[in-house]
């Protein structure tokens, strides 16, 4: 297994309970922010070529507390990231 490369968060935007996110590669994450503040963003694209490839899956999931500091891990088939924000 390969060293992932160093991530910086993009920013985090959430209105009305939706969130959105553009990762480091430029690729657009929506999702949800629960009642309680549970963070849950997901992408899945395909890979763009033929061959058979499994499609790119990112899964974000986390929380925000009551100041608006969110905290959340980022998974992908082949990295995890961990990305702070703070309002």
């Amino acid at each position: 297994m390969g060293q992932c490369p160093e991530r910086r968060a993009g920013s985090l935007t959430i209105v009305q309970g939706q969130a959105k996110y553009t990762s480091a590669t430029g690729r657009q994450l929506e999702g949800t922010v629960g009642s309680q503040g549970e963070l849950a963003m997901r992408l899945l694209a395909p890979t763009g070529g033929g061959g058979g490839y499994r499609p790119i899956e990112i899964v974000v999931s986390g929380s925000i507390d009551g100041t608006g500091t969110a905290r959340a891990r980022q998974k992908s088939s082949s990295c995890s990231y961990d990305f702070i924000w703070q309002k």
